[in-house]
């Protein structure tokens, strides 16, 4: 077997996606109130964010990284993998 370096780097993605999911359903590591207001303002805005299921307005998913807003906007340490918070 040999060493697939991207196969690794998916792996991490998901294993970060999933520990942030974890994280923020357990409530560890939680950002202010503000601050989640704010992050989803920007979320809902953005011409990268995917909509919900059955949705046109409400938007879920990041385009850009794959991760579940409502989730992401939660953790203090994530940040917007366009740098718009």
């Amino acid at each position: 077997m040999t060493y697939n370096e991207p196969m690794f780097k998916k792996l991490g993605h998901y294993f970060h996606g999933a520990l942030g999911i974890l994280k923020s359903r357990m409530r560890i590591g939680i950002a202010d109130m503000d601050v989640i207001a704010q992050r989803r303002e920007i979320c809902q805005n953005c011409p990268e964010a995917l909509p919900c299921r059955g949705s046109i307005r409400i938007k879920c998913k990041c385009g850009v990284c794959g991760c579940k807003l409502n989730d992401k906007i939660r953790l203090h340490n994530e940040k917007c993998p366009i740098d718009k918070w």
